[in-house]
């Protein structure tokens, strides 16, 4: 079981905003601009861990974000106004229930884009065991409504990151 202690807390600098930005512009994502921007700073925070990270291409972008040392990662990701807490969840929406990566990594951002943890993560199929349903208009555990089915997770059922650095 994880435990806060063990998140990596990364700060987020200018120059990693202004870069996403421009990767968020030239994106053919159908998602808001704030958010997509959020999007690809929690995926540089994942990245900025390993020393050769390769970043997806073509049709594989749909099913995982990189792959390390030949296995495929996906990088799920949370904006929050608090520091991450153990009982918080992770997500994945049901509609990329059929996304092929080998291991899921969950990541936050605080609200104000000055920092993000990578809090921890778990192979695909230990999250298709772990995973709990959240329907469309219900309540997530945070108290925040669900705006599509969602698959969640609790951060402390993931494994630290140091495990795979």
């Amino acid at each position: 079981m994880i435990k806060f202690k063990n998140f990596i807390k990364i700060e987020i600098t200018p120059d990693m905003v202004t870069k996403v930005e421009e990767i968020a512009k030239s994106s053919n994502v159908w998602m808001p601009y704030n958010r997509l921007v959020d999007g690809f700073i929690e995926e540089q925070l994942f990245a900025s861990l390993f020393s050769d990270p390769v970043r997806s291409e073509g049709v594989d972008v749909c099913h995982y974000g990189y792959v390390i040392d030949g296995k495929r990662w996906e990088v799920k990701s949370k904006t929050r106004p608090s520091d991450p807490r153990t009982y918080y969840e992770g997500s994945v929406y049901d509609y990329h229930p059929a996304q092929k990566s080998d291991y899921l990594a969950f990541v936050q951002v605080s609200s104000d884009r000055s920092c993000g943890w990578v809090i921890g993560y778990m192979e695909r199929r230990e999250f298709d065991e772990l995973k709990q349903f959240i329907p469309r208009g219900s309540k997530q555990g945070n108290g925040l409504v669900c705006k599509t089915d969602t698959w969640n997770i609790e951060y402390k059922q993931c494994k630290p990151m140091k495990e795979v650095l």
